[in-house]
């Protein structure tokens, strides 16, 4: 191929690659829309429905779901899900900007740059720190508050379970509010942080002198990584998620705080994640250890014995109970369709026999077939090896009273039987 060839390729590939490149700014001109900027996120979080993240402006936008005003827009309208929506700014005061993000089931917080936190959205047990149970962000007007961690306290790290936040300070206390019914805010009881009067935040005993460098809320339970690299969760534990090998609640019995966990010889944590029912941590080392529930392959270990039969368990319980027909018998088998003039059994009982065929026992035709004419199963008259049954009377009342006479109570027979109720003794 000549040099002059292979620039003419050259050239015509650029000027396609050109030709591209300019099609969508065209088409927008075209159209008589104004290009937007895309500006990049360094910080994301999400939980529930509702997205957060941080832009590199350090401005703060979120969209999707909005039914208790997380996305702080004054209203509960849904953000995204209508052509031409994609994000809305939150509004965190006059020339703030945001550090961090933690979105929960239907509440979000933030640190703002002077690292102060503010939350918004529902507050039915307090995780918004306010001291009342007010939701923010679904009325006119209404944006983020402020959340008070203490007198010249800022915070460094927040998270955001379900309706519970977490936040560790600038002196590396680790102070949490919210929902509490399993212990989740490590305070040795059940009480609800945040929804009383004169509630904000408590601390959480992480042992002395000992701080926080990382948090983690999760559905119902919270862990964090200590200075020493240790690891430390408490709240619910029903599925050992809180990694003691055990299925014990830590934190809502009086005493209990957190509780350390097992890493392994000389092993430490340098990051944590906490889901709904299960937790993962990073070591040292690179690797990563899960605890907790594992019905959806939360371990990544393939098919969990254990966790495989709890849900056959409750898959079996949500299934409503199956009972049989009442057309069909005890097997769920149909009936025969009978003919003109033939007489059923099941439907008319024991005294109504139907005509017995060649080589039927008699005790057979007395039942009526496979069943007593109640759909239950019929059930063979038990007879001694060695001995002949013949029926005499009713047979449910032989077959009852039969064990209670026994030989030595044996009546005189009258002319032409043999023993009581019938029975040839031989």
């Amino acid at each position: 191929m000549s040099r002059m060839r292979v620039w003419s390729v050259v050239t015509l590939c650029t000027w396609s690659l050109a030709l591209l490149a300019s099609a969508p700014a065209q088409a927008e001109q075209a159209s008589g829309t104004t290009p937007t900027a895309r500006q990049s996120a360094g910080k994301i979080d999400g939980s529930n429905g509702t997205t957060c993240a941080i832009l590199d402006t350090g401005a703060l936008r979120c969209w999707g779901a909005n039914g208790y005003g997380q996305l702080a827009q004054g209203n509960t309208a849904n953000i995204g899900d209508t052509a031409g929506e994609s994000t809305v700014g939150v509004n965190l005061g006059a020339g703030r900007t945001a550090t961090a993000v933690a979105v929960g089931d239907f509440h979000a917080c933030a640190i703002l740059d002077t690292g102060a936190v503010r939350c918004w959205g529902n507050s039915d047990e307090g995780q918004l720190g306010q001291g009342d149970t007010a939701t923010i962000g679904d009325n006119p007007g209404e944006t983020t508050v402020a959340v008070n961690l203490g007198l010249g306290r800022t915070a460094t790290a927040i998270s955001a379970g379900n309706s519970h936040t977490c936040a560790i300070l600038d002196n590396g206390a680790l102070r949490c509010w919210g929902w509490n019914s399993a212990g989740n805010l490590g305070q040795g009881n059940t009480d609800h942080v945040g929804d009383g009067p004169g509630e904000t935040t408590v601390a959480v005993d992480l042992g002395v002198g000992r701080t926080a460098t990382a948090v983690a809320a999760g559905g119902v339970n919270t862990c964090a990584i200590l200075d020493n690299g240790t690891l430390r969760c408490w709240g619910n534990g029903t599925y050992g998620q809180l990694g003691q090998g055990n299925t014990t609640t830590i934190g809502d019995d009086g005493g209990e705080t957190t509780v350390a966990v097992d890493l392994g010889v000389g092993r430490t944590a340098t990051a944590v994640s906490v889901g709904f029912n299960y937790m993962c941590v990073v070591l040292d080392t690179g690797t990563v250890r899960c605890a907790g529930r594992s019905n959806l392959g939360q371990m990544a270990q393939g098919e969990h014995g254990q966790h495989r039969q709890r849900r056959r368990r409750d898959d079996r319980r949500r299934q409503p109970r199956r009972r049989p027909h009442r057309d069909r018998d005890h097997r769920g088998r149909e009936p025969r369709v009978r003919r003109p003039g033939q007489r059923d059994a099941a439907l008319l009982g024991p005294e109504h026999p139907r005509p017995a065929r060649a080589g039927q026992r008699r005790h057979h035709r007395r039942r009526g077939g496979r069943d007593d004419g109640r759909g239950r199963p019929r059930r063979r008259p038990h007879r001694r090896r060695g001995e002949r049954l013949r029926v005499v009377g009713v047979p449910a009342l032989r077959r009852r009273v039969r064990p209670l006479l026994g030989q030595q109570h044996e009546r005189a027979a009258r002319p032409g039987q043999h023993g009581a109720l019938g029975r040839r003794p031989w």
